[in-house]
């Protein structure tokens, strides 16, 4: 139903294009709408016409690196996040996906200070704090590694997730043994393992258990 609904939407868009080539707002819209069906290339020349005929709308950047993205250009996805933050610099979302863009090109420093920036301006973003969680609990460069830092975090995605993500409650387990509370960490493991095998997420139970195992060695070690 919703997929007739956007295909109609476009062809509305299509029909005000056919009456006024020059409408920003159709050219914004319909370049949004591809982009959501994942017709990414059909919608690029749709927001770059949007952008010369005068738009300056920060959503519209960050939804032209989203499909730059889909169809590989990182670089020029990146260079419209920026953009958007230049019209609107307390934008999360535009940190976010720089974050993100960043982490795939293996530059996490810069992508972290992004998602950390993307925080400050948004704080409850359960998947952001965990994945930053993750890399402060685990990551080799001793510049990213912050182990209280990945339990305050992966304790607020638990929080607001109420402890029902068995992934977060993993990263929150990895937290807690990067920070020497090894009990915790039994713990944590123990309930994301039982959580995991409830929802059926069998490859990520098995995983957990890995680490609990380590984690248990390490506490009988003490």
């Amino acid at each position: 139903m919703r997929e007739n609904k956007t295909e109609e939407a476009v062809k509305e868009f299509k029909k005000t294009l056919r009456l006024n080539p020059n409408n920003v707002s159709a050219h914004a819209n319909i370049a949004a709408t591809l982009t959501i069906q994942n017709q990414n290339d059909e919608s690029i020349p749709h927001y770059e016409k949007a952008f010369e005929l005068g738009s300056t709308d920060a959503h519209l950047y960050i939804n032209y690196g989203l499909a730059l993205v889909n169809i590989g250009n990182i670089d020029k996805a990146i260079a419209q996040w920026n953009k958007a933050l230049k019209v609107e610099p307390k934008l999360p979302e535009a940190h976010r996906n720089i974050g993100k863009a960043l982490s795939q090109q293996g530059r996490m420093d810069e992508a972290v200070r992004h998602w950390l920036k993307s925080l400050e301006l948004k704080p409850d973003q359960p998947n952001l704090l965990n994945d930053i969680a993750w890399i402060m609990s685990t990551h080799s460069n001793n510049d990213l590694y912050d182990s209280n830092k990945a339990v305050q975090l992966a304790l607020r995605a638990c929080q607001l997730t109420q402890y029902r993500n068995a992934l977060f409650l993993n990263t929150l387990a990895s937290a807690y043994a990067a920070n020497e509370q090894l009990e915790q960490a039994v713990e944590t493991a123990r309930q994301a393992i039982e959580l995991a095998t409830m929802s059926n997420q069998l490859p990520l139970a098995r995983q957990i258990k890995i680490s609990l195992e380590s984690y248990q060695h390490q506490l009988e070690s003490q």
